[in-house]
């Protein structure tokens, strides 16, 4: 995916090969729209190459609002016709399992946790199966003793994004779109206040470049508020860390399996996905012991055999996040820079439909009822609408 050398100009740029970034130019690929991807380091360096690529609408409802729950569920059912798609395009596979996910209680207060999910879940309209144990076992056999009740979320299905990334870039490619790795972008020309060009530098001999474009998409994830020199209000996003290990052995489960605690996603390859931890610690990526311990811990609890796998490897990763946990979609301030950023938890599964609506802002200039509680300046909105406080 590494060119040589970048053009001079093209239509539309988009900044940041990850997840959102490449299904962002594969949609704008798909619509015959000429599209160039910057990425600085290579194709799935940032969070999207280390998540467990959980499609979990359901699993996830106790934290999300109404609002969120929209974006999610649209997402959710676009996700099969986007997977057939970008799969035709590309001519690759990118492990798209529904045998939905199975959330499970240990003991009394696991059982009352679901009961509370369960609630969540109703309360936003999404709707999951009440199992005993031993119904949650005729499943999972490998499911531990102390499992006492689960939840099985039909719809709640997984994809690989070490599969899934690739085949975004090979498809954006295929369709007439360029990726172009190893470029660095260190801000943005204006004239008139208008976006004209992407600037940066070639990483390796940091020679300058400078491309002239019409719209450019900033989709860099928690890099978004990193090195940039911004024409607008800069994006408002933070890193936070996740551990996530990797196992491999004998398949031990079919589908997703997970509590408040831990989550299991089984590959087709034999790889069992063991994740995640939340740490606000900045751009820390070291691996740690407490946390390799905590999360195999948990999950020994939920599927003991997982005491036999092996460890291939501890991933670190750096979820983009916003001061509210929702996603920064849209339009800023400067004509022809948009933003798609701080999807925290949900990147994988929100990619398809923040590119259409991306898309359609970009193409036809229109801008869906479902992006107005996720603009980039909400948070100047909020502050200048904010009642003063008198201190006498």
């Amino acid at each position: 995916m590494t060119h040589p050398e970048s053009p001079e100009s093209t239509p539309i740029i988009v900044v940041g090969a990850g997840v959102i970034g490449l299904t962002v130019a594969f949609e704008l690929a798909r619509r015959r729209i000429p599209v160039l991807v910057l990425e600085r380091d290579h194709v799935g360096a940032g969070a999207a190459g280390v998540a467990a690529g959980m499609l979990a609408v359901v699993g996830e409802a106790e934290h999300e609002t109404a609002e969120l729950a929209d974006l999610l569920v649209t997402s959710q059912r676009a996700y099969p016709a986007f997977v057939r798609e970008l799969q035709h395009a590309s001519g690759r596979d990118v492990g798209f399992v529904t045998e939905g996910t199975l959330i499970v209680g240990l003991g009394r207060d696991g059982e009352q946790e679901l009961r509370h999910s369960q609630r969540a879940q109703d309360r936003l309209g999404l709707r999951s199966s009440w199992l005993t144990g031993d119904e949650a076992r005729a499943l999972e056999p490998h499911l531990g003793p102390r499992i006492s009740a689960a939840l099985l979320a039909r719809e709640d299905h997984q994809v690989d994004p070490r599969a899934l990334l690739p085949a975004l870039a090979a498809a954006t490619e295929a369709l007439g779109g360029r990726v172009l790795t190893g470029t660095r972008v260190t801000g943005f020309d204006t004239t008139a206040g208008r976006l004209t060009a992407v600037v940066g530098v070639h990483q390796g001999d940091d020679r300058p470049f400078a491309i002239r474009c019409e719209a450019a998409v900033l989709a860099a994830g928690a890099w978004c508020a990193v090195g940039l020199a911004w024409p607008a209000a800069p994006v408002l996003v933070r890193p936070v860390k996740g551990q996530v290990v990797r196992l491999r052995g004998p398949a031990i489960l079919r589908r997703v399996v997970r509590d408040t605690q831990v989550y299991l996603v089984p590959r087709r390859n034999g790889e069992l996905v063991v994740g995640a931890t939340m740490e606000d610690v900045g751009f820390d990526a070291a691996p740690t012991a407490g946390a390799v311990t905590d999360l195999l811990w948990q999950a020994r609890l939920l599927a003991p055999a997982v005491y036999d796998l092996e460890i291939v490897e501890v991933g670190v990763g750096f979820r983009p996040a916003a001061r509210d946990h929702l996603p920064t979609i849209g339009p800023t301030d400067v004509p022809g820079l948009y933003v798609a950023t701080g999807h925290f938890r949900h990147g994988i599964l929100l990619a398809p439909t923040t590119a259409v609506l991306l898309a359609d802002l970009l193409v036809d200039d229109r801008m869906s009822p479902l992006l107005d509680r996720f603009r980039p300046g909400r948070f100047e909105a909020a502050s200048r609408t904010a009642p003063s406080v008198d201190s006498r």
